[in-house]
């Protein structure tokens, strides 16, 4: 069910990715509590919004990191109720964030 307009969809949402950037653990924590919360209120169907806008500006540091946890925590708050199709949007997204995990520094000593 889609029922919020993209604009309206960046102000509620982007002022609580950008906490995750804090170096605070406590307030990334919070932040992603709520992150996932949103999320199920609005469904799969928007899942591409929360991982693009993480994509765009998680680019540094340990915020790669912040954002690969906090990408695998939105799919796994969906597993149970996710149907077959619901991700397929952002199926591109999500693995544009994978391959962080490959692009890392220290992911060549890994294998």
């Amino acid at each position: 069910m889609v029922f919020a307009a993209p604009n309206y969809l960046f102000r509620l949402i982007s002022p609580t990715l950008h906490l995750l950037n804090s170096r605070s653990v406590d307030i990334r924590q919070g932040a992603r509590k709520i992150i996932i919360q949103l999320a199920r209120v609005l469904g799969p169907g928007h899942m591409r919004f929360f991982v693009q806008e993480m994509h765009q500006t998680m680019t540094k540091g340990y915020q790669v990191h912040v954002m690969m946890f906090t990408v695998h925590s939105l799919v796994a708050a969906f597993e149970e109720d996710m149907k077959t199709g619901d991700i397929d949007s952002c199926l591109k997204d999500l693995l544009g964030v994978r391959s962080h995990l490959f692009t890392l520094p220290y992911a060549a000593s890994l294998f």
